[in-house]
Order: C-alpha cells, then sequence, then structure tokens
C-alpha cells in the first residue's frame, strides 16, 4: 500500500519548487501472525511477540531548478530524499517452517542432530576425539560414510516420529524446538531498507548544440542486509584447559535434551536476517552532450566515485571492523553518431572501468575463534587494492603475516595457520576495455521505401578484459584469472559481428 502526494510551485520564472511525500506499507512482508517460542529468547530478546511491522516508512522529498543570471543558460538543480526498498517475499517462508507447529512445512535436517555412537572417531580438524553421544562432526574427521549411514539408519526413525505432525496441529510444540536449529528467522526489529539520495548539479549550455554537466550525488543506505547471521554462534571457539572449546550463545544439547523440545539449547546455528549493514556512495558526473546538429551528435560522460560499505565479515564480533572502499574508482563513457555521405551513418560506443577493490585472503583461518573461516591479508586499509595499495604493499602485508604466524602456529580453533608465499608472476584484477561501432547504409526507394542494412562489431580490438581472479593466498593460483567478461550485447566479451537490415514503408 503506498499513499504519495507532490506539488510543483513555480516561486519565480526562473525558480521552480518540487516538494512531495509518501508513505509505504507492506503487511506481508514478516511472519506477524507467529510469536516465536521460548528457545529463541536468549537470541531475540525477552519480548517473543512476533517480529515488527513497519509502519513509520514515510518518504519526503524535495527539489529545486533554477535559471542562474540574465542569460538563464546556467541551471542549478538541486534534491534530496528519502526512498524505502521492499522485501523479497521467499525470505519470510522459510522461518514460517521452523517456529510453526510441529510437522508444518519443509525444513532440512542438519546433520549435527545426528548423534555419534562409534568410539575413536577423531575431529582432524582440532585433532581432538568425538565422545559417544556428540553431535556428528560435519567437518573433516575419520567417520567413514559407512558409519554415518549406520547412525542414520539407526536414528532416523525415532527423529521422524518426534517431527510427525499432531492432530489437531498447534503451538504448543514448533519444529525449530525439535530441530533445536533453526535458519532465516527474522529478529524482533527488522526495518526494511533505505536509502538518503542527495544531489546537486549545475547545467550549462555553451552553444553549438552542446551542454555541459556537473553532478555530485551521495547516496547513502542504511539497514542493508547483511545476510543471514548465526546469532547462537555456533562456530565460536574460546579457550579451554585441553585446546579451544566450542562456545555458542545456547548451550550444546546433551543426548538426552536433544529429544525434549522443552530443554533450551542447540545442535548447530541459529541464523536470522540481519539488517545491520550500511553502504555509502558519493560521485561526480562529468558530461558533455552534443544535440543532432551538423550531421552529427557525441555524449562524453566520467564518473569518480567513491562507494564504502562492509566488504569482509571477519569479525563476528565487530562486524564494522569489515568497512572499506568497494567497486571501482573511475568510469568513462564516450558514444557518438554521424552521418557520412552516401547515406551512411557511423555509431560508436568507448567505454573504460578501472579495476575493482578487493583484499587477498587466507581461507580455513580463524584467528580468534569467533566463527569466521577465513582473514583478510591485513586488517588495516581493508580493500584498498587497486585503490591506493598495490604489488609492494602485498608483499609487505605477506611478511607481516608471516612474522606474526611462525611455522607451526595455531588459530582460535587450533587449525594450523599456513605461512604464505606469493607466486612469481600474478595480478591484481584487470581493467574494463570495450570499442563498439555500428554503420548502417540507408537504401532509399521513390521516398516511400527504405532499406538499412547494418553491421555492428563489438569489441574491436578484442581486449580480453579477464575476471574471475583467484584472490586465494594460500593457492598456486593466486592472482591468475579464470574467465573472460561475458558480453552483453557483445559489447567487451570476445569480439563479435553481428548483420541485420530494416525496411520501412
Amino acid at each position: 500500500m503506498r499513499f504519495f502526494a507532490q506539488d510543483t510551485w513555480k516561486v519565480k520564472p526562473n525558480f521552480t519548487l518540487n516538494y512531495g511525500l509518501a508513505w509505504n506499507f507492506e503487511s506481508t512482508l514478516v511472519n506477524k501472525d507467529l510469536d516465536k517460542p521460548k528457545l529463541l529468547t536468549a537470541l531475540y530478546g525477552s519480548d517473543l511477540t512476533a517480529t515488527n511491522n513497519n509502519y513509520k516508512n514515510f518518504s519526503p522529498a524535495v527539489g529545486i531548478a533554477w535559471s542562474l543570471g540574465k542569460s538563464g543558460k546556467p541551471v542549478l538543480r538541486t534534491g534530496a530524499g528519502v526512498y524505502w526498498d521492499t522485501e523479497l517475499l521467499w525470505r519470510r517462508l522459510q522461518e514460517r517452517a521452523f517456529i510453526g507447529p510441529r510437522g508444518n512445512g519443509r525444513i532440512q535436517y542438519p546433520d549435527s542432530g545426528f548423534l555419534n555412537i562409534f568410539p575413536g572417531i577423531l575431529n582432524l580438524q582440532t585433532g581432538r576425539p568425538v565422545a559417544i553421544g556428540d553431535p556428528v562432526f560435519r567437518g573433516l574427521s575419520t567417520m567413514t560414510v559407512g558409519q554415518f549411514q549406520t547412525i542414520v539408519n539407526q536414528q532416523l526413525p525415532a527423529i521422524q516420529a518426534r517431527l510427525a505432525p499432531s492432530n489437531p496441529p498447534d503451538l504448543s510444540i514448533r519444529n525449530i524446538q525439535l530441530f533445536k536449529s533453526g535458519s532465516q528467522l527474522y529478529p524482533k526489529n527488522y526495518p526494511v531498507q533505505r536509502s538518503y539520495q542527495m544531489s546537486i548539479g549545475l547545467q550549462h549550455d555553451l552553444g553549438h548544440d552542446m551542454v555541459l554537466s556537473v553532478d555530485f550525488v551521495r547516496r547513502v543506505f542504511v539497514n542493508t542486509l547483511l545476510g543471514e547471521l548465526d546469532y547462537n554462534r555456533y562456530e565460536r571457539f574460546t579457550p579451554g584447559p585441553t585446546g579451544p572449546v566450542r562456545s555458542p550463545v545456547l548451550p550444546i544439547c546433551s543426548s538426552a535434551q536433544i529429544s525434549d523440545p522443552n530443554a533450551i539449547c542447540g545442535t548447530a546455528a541459529f541464523t536470522f536476517w540481519d539488517p545491520g549493514g550500511r553502504q555509502v556512495y558519493n560521485a561526480m558526473l562529468l558530461k558533455v552532450d552534443k544535440r543532432f546538429s551538423k550531421r552529427y551528435l557525441f555524449t562524453a560522460s566520467y564518473a569518480l566515485t567513491s562507494q564504502h560499505g562492509i566488504t569482509s565479515q571477519y569479525n563476528r564480533d565487530r562486524l564494522f571492523d569489515g568497512w572499506g572502499p568497494q567497486g571501482s574508482r573511475h568510469i568513462l563513457n564516450v558514444s557518438g553518431l554521424v552521418d557520412l555521405p552516401w547515406g551512411v551513418q557511423l555509431g560508436i560506443i568507448s567505454a573504460y572501468q578501472s579495476k575493482g577493490a578487493f583484499t587477498p585472503f587466507v581461507p580455513g583461518v580463524d584467528l580468534e575463534g569467533d566463527g569466521n573461516q577465513g582473514e583478510p591479508i591485513q586488517r588495516a586499509n581493508l580493500n584498498c587494492y587497486n585503490l591506493g595499495c598495490g604489488k609492494s604493499d602485498l608483499v609487505a602485508a605477506v611478511q607481516r603475516w608471516n612474522l606474526a604466524h611462525p611455522v607451526g602456529s595455531r588459530d582460535g580453533r587450533n587449525q594450523n595457520i599456513p605461512q604464505i608465499t606469493l607466486p612469481a608472476k600474478y595480478d591484481l584484477g584487470d581493467d574494463f576495455h570495450s570499442q563498439d561501432i555500428r554503420l548502417t547504409k540507408t537504401f532509399t526507394f521513390k521516398d516511400r521505401l527504405k532499406v538499412q542494412v547494418f553491421t555492428e562489431i563489438f569489441n574491436v580490438f578484442n581486449i580480453a578484459n579477464l575476471s574471475g581472479y583467484n584472490f586465494d593466498l594460500t593457492s598456486v593460483n593466486f592472482g591468475k584469472p579464470t574467465q573472460r567478461i561475458s558480453g552483453v550485447f557483445g559489447s567487451g566479451g570476445p569480439r563479435a559481428f553481428q548483420v541485420g537490415g530494416r525496411i520501412s514503408f
């Protein structure tokens, strides 16, 4: 449901004011008819009522257009507004299955819901044994496929009986109380994404059918979705007397508690959609636009951009430690059209985009044991590569890593921390280039029939535009591309030709 009002007021002949206000409301974005069970108190909060609806999504907007000076050729335009996004409806469906009545909906039963029955099983990541009665370890272990199949065959009938729907169905026992885990749940407060957008620009008529525009924009996106975060922190490890100990928010279920729907414990992750992100985009756009006259037209535009957001969730305790630059810095586009003699028309499009920002990473390492399986090579100046940092900075970062983590070092999960060796040859990404042309010949018959024959060539110089770079520092293929950019209508991909025709009468 949306209500919208807008007005335009011409305050002076050279000054126009636009203003408006909208209100948005969607009643089906969250499961407002289902409260949460007591099991989720430590994760959801003491108020277990349903996730709040959003009733205050107001969108004010204001803008002006002001012709400056007596000539009226310079025009100043500026505006600002608040804009709300919507939510994908499928996201709430998985939660309905978990917090709905027993036997309701489709849920994948976690492997951690099965209990080990074999002595001598080792967790190969930590070197410690998996005790009888402990949840089956989902990582690399000495358990064979046959042993796991035996566990499933023995325990599955009881699990199926426990999950069978009641008749009649009620909310006294929910699926999540039996699974002792959950995914795609909603927190108590779930504001949808919104943005604050502001712009100011100056447009000036240069004469000769050319207009110069300079625009500055700022967009601040708040409550951006960080994805599914495990509020139970099931993969968190803390130091123990004999090594790292799994330390989730909810205590790990014993074999007896797994079958008790009222037991406050967990066997795996409880993931919630988390709208705690933020993104800031600033840009300057410089554009020269030549209207069609004297047989030609063209547009040339250059954008200098600066975008920041959460680029990595390497620290689950402080997500904004992963804040850093994103995207490309420079974008240039030039297009033009010219009428040549003999009914021939030539069109061109040239595009350029600089390399995107990134940070090389070391997979399978969790320095603090906070649940993140992957560490950036450096935490200062995160994502600075191609935006100020280069190969010399990477060499220095690798040296610091190797000094900080000598051979034999273990991380917060008692996993080996590898030494890093850079390959002799590698790249930090690739710029994007593409030049496309179109040549058209028009045949006219008795002023009533026109036949146009054209040919198009995409990526004329067949520039590779490599992509899919591997930035895993433990891989021998670090800094090597895995593919070329696939062309959109041919542009940017491998050189392509296209011919066609058009008849008008």
